[in-house]
């Protein structure tokens, strides 16, 4: 049981009389979920409402007809290593009056992945971002799309293992990829190191490749 809320007000009417209506007013409660404040000075209004209730935050301030500014967030899971979390929040002002987001991440020591989603009026925001790491090689993905600047891409490999070292990255915007992918491989006999870079309409594709035979007897 949650003990009974904490009410205070305060009202002044200069003229009872003849104007009851026109007055100053405070009005206020408190519990351990709610929070309510309203103003009424002289006939202009202002109500504050805030609330937590289990995984649920929100408030609102309310003045004038048709102003409010309100927010919201939701986190049914919220932990270091998982979260998620989604947030609402409205303006009154044109181009900005609905806000929304979503957040969430799962974090463990093999893979990690993160994603992004917000809209903003008519313009929707989706983002993406997952990397697998262990002892000799890291790989990352990216994904973003804004609805008014297309689909952005990204791949990221290294690679560090015995007698193999790699560097590859790959950007994609709207199906127009650059390409840039460097390897290395040393064995006992030779070493070879290729250099690749492909993607650019106004550049050529450039390889280079080198090749070096270890055979040291040859100068014994």
């Amino acid at each position: 049981m949650y003990p009974n809320p904490m009410m205070a007000s305060f009202s002044l009417v200069p003229d009872k009389q003849n104007n009851p209506q026109d007055k100053l007013e405070l009005r206020g409660s408190l519990d351990l979920q709610d929070v309510t404040f309203t103003v009424n000075y002289f006939g202009d209004k202002l109500e504050i409402k805030g609330g937590y209730n289990d995984s649920r935050i929100g408030g609102e301030a309310i003045w004038s007809e048709n102003q409010k500014l309100s927010l919201t967030l939701e986190f049914p899971v919220l932990q270091l290593k998982e979260a998620s979390i989604t947030a609402h929040m409205a303006l009154p002002i044109y181009g900005y009056r609905n806000i929304s987001g979503q957040w969430e991440h799962q974090i463990s020591d093999a893979a990690s992945t993160f994603s992004l989603q917000g809209n903003l009026e008519h313009t929707e925001l989706n983002s993406h971002l997952k990397w697998s790491m262990n002892s000799t090689d890291l790989e990352a993905d990216f994904l973003g799309q804004l609805s008014s600047h297309g689909t952005y891409k990204a791949n990221f490999i290294a690679i560090n293992d015995d007698g193999r070292k790699q560097l590859k990255i790959e950007l994609d915007k709207d199906y127009r990829k650059v390409t840039i992918n460097t390897e290395y491989k040393d064995t006992l006999d030779s070493s070879a190191m290729i250099v690749d870079f492909k993607g650019c309409s106004y550049f050529p594709e450039v390889t280079l490749f080198t090749y070096l035979l270890n055979r040291l007897d040859t100068f014994m």
